[in-house]
This record gives C-alpha cells, sequence and structure tokens, in this order.
C-alpha cells in the first residue's frame, strides 16, 4: 500500500496524474505538481521531490513520455518539459496506484 504523498488522498497522486494527462493530452511537470497540490489539499511540497518520485519514476516505468519543450515564461528558467502518456499505459491500474512500490518491486527482481 502506498505511504506518504500517495495515502493523503482518496484519489492517488499517481491517479491525478493519469486522470489529467488523459483529459488534456499533455502537460508540463509544475501544472502536474501544481493539480496534484490542489487535489490532495497538500500545501506544503516540493516541485523537486515531487518531479524525482513521481514524473520521473513514471517516466523510468514507461507511463509517461517526453512529448516537447516549451520556452519558460520566466527568463533564464529551464524550459518546460511536456509528458503524455505512453500508448497502453492508462490500462495498468496497479502501477498508477503505487508506482514507487511498481518501481522498488522491478528493482529487487532485477537484482
Amino acid at each position: 500500500m502506498p505511504r506518504g504523498y500517495g495515502s493523503e488522498s482518496i484519489r492517488q497522486v499517481g491517479i491525478i496524474i493519469r486522470d489529467l494527462l488523459l483529459e488534456k493530452g499533455e502537460a508540463y511537470g509544475q501544472e502536474l505538481h501544481k493539480l496534484v497540490k490542489e487535489e490532495t489539499g497538500r500545501k506544503k511540497s516540493s516541485y523537486s521531490s515531487f518531479s524525482a518520485n513521481y514524473i520521473h519514476t513514471l517516466h523510468k516505468l514507461g507511463m509517461i513520455q517526453r512529448t516537447r519543450r516549451a520556452p519558460s515564461s520566466v527568463p533564464g528558467f529551464v524550459d518546460k518539459q511536456f509528458w503524455a502518456l505512453t500508448k497502453g499505459s492508462e490500462e495498468l491500474m496497479d502501477i498508477w496506484r503505487d508506482p514507487q512500490g511498481a518501481w522498488n518491486r522491478l528493482r529487487r527482481k532485477a537484482i
């Protein structure tokens, strides 16, 4: 069962990300982070932690893929990286419910 960030909401973080990407087609990381904070009611949350725990984990699992980059609206900031669902990934609910757990199980099998 997911612990931490994913367990604080009835709708778990991975599922929130999945639903947004299904609805919009693609979204950039900060946009995903903002929606997750709104949905879960978390006030304190760093984008850096969210990105490492969810975006990069989902990418390593093959659930999401990079689609494009766009310039930041703030001069000197890093470009926005857009993400979309990988074809067929929307059906893999066990991974969406607990992406960190899925990644840990996969890593243990590889050792």
